[in-house]
């Protein structure tokens, strides 16, 4: 996988973790601390991804993802199919779309 389509999916994942927190409550953060099943808001069902240890990282890869590591994360929703596009627009319009203020078109 190069290295752009790597980035691409992390920065995926990290909108589709931002999505959840929003719409579970619009505060930024989320209680998932004894929460442990799944979430459906505005359509959209999340799963928890529990806390925990996991290897990042390539002894043979670019210099940036060098060395492989352990990496710890909290506990996370994340949602448990892929964001449409139209679903992404949708989200755009209504939280906010900065890039010289166009509205994002479904595709």
């Amino acid at each position: 996988m190069d290295r752009g389509r790597v980035i691409l999916i992390s920065l995926i994942i990290l909108l589709i973790i931002v999505i959840a927190k929003i719409l579970h409550g619009g505060t930024g953060r989320m209680d998932i601390t004894h929460q442990r099943e799944d979430i459906t808001e505005h359509g959209v069902t999340f799963v928890h991804i529990p806390a925990g240890w996991f290897i990042m990282g390539s002894n043979n890869g670019y210099d940036d993802e060098k060395p492989v590591h352990r990496v710890y994360i909290d506990g996370y929703y994340i949602s448990k199919y892929e964001i449409t596009n139209a679903q992404y627009c949708k989200f755009l319009n209504e939280y906010g779309n900065d890039y010289n203020g166009h509205e994002c078109n479904r595709l």
